[in-house]
């Protein structure tokens, strides 16, 4: 009989869809392959690039940057979206003194937003 492996696996898009599931592999797998594999998966290089930004440590001040793609110099999070950036050259300052906003100020940041994002995929 000739060696199986079972790969069990779990789906998650970045809507946060879960699904599991499992391939059937023929041969063994063995503790490199296994290490090789986890390594991967790992963090968000998992993810559909499009859907990951990047919070960025600021340099000089103590800003942070949230940008569209995987970045590692500087990094101290990822953020997941449901809605693809594909690489639109958007950049945004979290002031290390925020300022409040309002409902209405939230919303119209996000209608922009929205509209630079629709704009860049039509463009690209």
């Amino acid at each position: 009989m000739k060696d199986l492996s079972v790969f069990e696996y779990l789906y998650r898009d970045a809507s946060n869809f879960k699904v599991w599931g499992s391939v059937l592999l023929r041969g063994s797998a063995t503790a490199a392959h296994l290490a090789r594999l986890r390594h991967c998966l790992a963090g968000a290089r998992s993810l559909h690039p499009h859907h990951v930004w990047t919070v960025l440590e600021g340099g000089e001040g103590s800003d942070q940057w949230i940008t569209p793609g995987l970045h590692y110099v500087n990094r101290i999070c990822y953020l997941v979206t449901r809605v693809p950036h594909v690489d639109a050259p958007i950049a945004f300052r979290i002031e290390s003194k925020p300022r409040p906003i309002t409902t209405i100020g939230l919303a119209r940041r996000i209608t922009t937003l929205r509209r630079l994002l629709v704009a860049h995929q039509a463009s690209a």
